[in-house]
């Protein structure tokens, strides 16, 4: 029976130091869903994130973390809202973020909110908002499934908004349902 209890108290501490820090991967996907935003323009992302995960407090069943998220996006604009030719142009930027995270007791199954903010730099948008500097908010609901003991898949839906909080007219910003999903891994 000690031996039961040791072991199971080592597991605990040895999965605790896995997920103290984290590194991912994540690709993803923001468009208008003209339906559910009701948006007369065309703003599409391509997301390519590196994120690092810290640790802030975990529980058995309740964690919560700071995530950084660098990133270099690809996107496809039309500077006219509804009419003309569409361009490609680039974000770059970073998001500093809260993420609190519910497992599943027995389960590899975890579910997390994902609030974030960052600043960032894009080379054209529709004409309802200035490029050049601007924030990114971002909220989204995932799901994080342990493939291994150490790497956990990510399926992240959410909404994107980006302005430059009245710094520079026009202001209207840019929404986005996104759709993220990658790998992380526990360092």
């Amino acid at each position: 029976m000690a031996t039961f209890a040791s072991n199971d108290l080592t597991a605990q501490t040895e999965r605790a130091s896995i997920e103290k820090h984290h590194i991912g991967f994540v690709y993803g996907y923001g468009g208008q869903a003209k339906a559910a935003l009701n948006e007369n323009y065309l703003y599409e992302v391509v997301f390519l994130q590196f994120e690092y995960y810290h640790r802030l407090f975990h529980s058995r069943k309740i964690s919560v973390e700071w995530v950084v998220q660098p990133q270099y996006n690809l996107t496809r604009y039309r500077p006219d809202e509804s009419t003309g030719s569409d361009h490609k142009g680039y974000e770059y930027g970073v998001n500093l973020g809260i993420l609190v995270k519910k497992w599943f007791s027995k389960s590899r199954i975890g579910v997390y909110l994902l609030l974030g903010v960052g600043p960032h730099y894009v080379s054209g948008t529709p004409s309802r908002q200035s490029p050049g500097f601007l924030f990114s908010d971002n909220i989204a609901l995932g799901v994080q499934i342990r493939m291994s003991r150490k790497s956990h898949l990510v399926i992240r839906p959410g909404f994107r908004h980006i302005s430059n909080a009245g710094m520079k007219d026009p202001n209207g910003g840019v929404n986005n349902l996104v759709f993220s999903t990658g790998i992380v891994i526990g360092v």
